[in-house]
């Protein structure tokens, strides 16, 4: 057998046979789950989903279509306020907690209060 021939085996062309085999996730769930959830990464959401589709995409596979799929979304809306008429929290996630260091003890500041 030629090199040429071994390529061909080794390496045979994508068909679309193929690409229809291989189960795609439904992106608008997966979307909603990151956006909601608290704690959620992509990479959990690839575990779950590859667990009941153990023939799809990989990792980086499956990243590099959700983006793809994210980029396509034409998603912008705009608001317009006056001044004054709305206000806006940026919530960062989870507080760390706080050490006092004359004890060892961990605070929990936002159950106590401010003192």
């Amino acid at each position: 057998m030629d090199e040429d021939a071994l390529e061909q085996r080794l390496f045979p062309p994508a068909t679309a046979e193929l690409a229809q085999r291989r189960p795609v996730p439904d992106w608008w769930p997966v979307h909603r789950e990151l956006r909601g959830g608290r704690h959620v990464t992509l990479r959990l959401l690839w575990v779950e989903w590859k667990q009941d589709h153990p023939d799809g995409w990989g990792f980086s596979q499956s990243c590099w279509h959700y983006l793809r799929w994210l980029g396509a979304q034409d998603v912008v809306m705009r608001f317009n306020y006056s001044a004054g008429a709305r206000m806006f929290v940026d919530y960062s996630g989870d507080t760390a907690p706080v050490l006092d260091l004359g004890t060892g003890e961990v605070a929990n500041r936002s159950a106590e209060g401010d003192q």
